[in-house]
């Protein structure tokens, strides 16, 4: 992930300001080409390959939340869970699941699932591996996505 100087210094004014943020990662995928999976995000960073995806880093701030959803129209029947795998960072060996996310991903009743981000703690500079298991034709898959958390110094 390649994040510039003014994109740090704009999640830290917002987070100074106390406006916090809810992002979009949109997934899709075709019922003939199901994996990999196609990640959007509202920072305009934009995967299309297994590889891809695997770089794809959402960047955050503490409090902000993370929303997923599917792409209208696309072959995805459903998203199935949104489950942290490891957290890497300055505080790593401490950090847990409710370290950064405040509480377990949960689907919403129009299936997208949602996340919020821990609004305080050492967070900040911890990049967050996460799977998304969704549903092409009946069939289950997962890919591996990263959410980047800045805005706060780890203590």
């Amino acid at each position: 992930m390649n994040l510039v100087y003014s994109d740090v210094l704009a999640l830290s004014n917002r987070k100074q300001l106390g406006i916090m943020a809810t992002h979009i990662v949109t997934i899709s995928a075709s019922n003939e080409r199901p994996k990999p999976l196609t990640i959007v995000d509202d920072e305009g960073h934009e995967a299309h390959t297994k590889e891809e995806d695997e770089r794809l880093t959402t960047v955050v701030s503490p409090g902000d939340t993370v929303k997923f959803q599917i792409k209208k129209g696309c072959g995805i029947q459903s998203i199935d869970a949104i489950k942290r795998i490891k957290a890497n960072g300055p505080w790593s060996k401490v950090v847990d699941f409710m370290w950064v996310f405040k509480k377990a991903p949960h689907k919403n009743p129009d299936g997208s699932w949602q996340v919020p981000i821990l609004s305080m703690g050492p967070l900040d500079g911890h990049t967050v591996s996460y799977t998304i298991a969704y549903t092409v034709n009946g069939e289950k898959f997962i890919e591996d996505p990263k959410i980047a958390i800045h805005g706060r110094k780890a203590t």
